[in-house]
């Protein structure tokens, strides 16, 4: 922690998360409620400048967006896996709700987002990793609820699947 004041204290490292999703007004819409509810760092993206980003900056934790034609989709998630150490997987197919093909053992969140769901799932990527490949998120790094809770206890949705 980082002292300010005699009273204020900050994080000296937050998690950075980051949103790839082809409509931007709703990556705008899930930076907004992770930023409200979670001590994190949101970056928005879309699917056609994801990689630019990625060679910028070090992310913990990615909700990628699977878009319409899940074959692309299933590359730049093998581009993101490689540069983030968490993902989450969002989608508007309830058919993907288990798992989108070509990609398993990740969080699935279904839009439109329930706000509860996303923050359970973005806080349940944080605490592993499924594909076993990275660390879960960086060790210099936290990821806590604005209410200073870092458990999901209360935020269970149907609309989180994790496998």
């Amino acid at each position: 922690m980082m002292r300010l004041q005699d009273n204020w204290t900050m994080p000296v490292n937050t998690c950075h998360i980051l949103v790839i999703d082809g409509e931007y007004l709703i990556a705008m819409d899930v930076e907004l409620i992770l930023t409200r509810a979670l001590n994190c760092e949101v970056t928005i993206c879309t699917p056609y400048d994801y990689e630019s980003v990625l060679g910028e900056n070090r992310f913990d934790i990615a909700l990628v967006d699977t878009g319409e034609a899940v074959a692309k989709f299933v590359v730049l998630f093998e581009t993101v896996r490689v540069h983030c150490a968490a993902i989450v997987v969002s989608t508007s197919c309830e058919e993907y709700s288990a798992g989108v093909p070509g990609v398993s053992g990740y969080p699935v969140v279904l839009k439109p987002y329930d706000e509860a769901a996303l923050i359970e799932a973005i806080m349940c990527a944080a605490d592993r990793n499924p594909a076993g490949t990275r660390s879960p998120v960086r060790h210099d790094t936290s990821i806590t609820h604005r209410n200073g809770n870092n458990s999901v206890a209360g935020f269970a949705s149907r609309q989180t699947v994790v496998r």
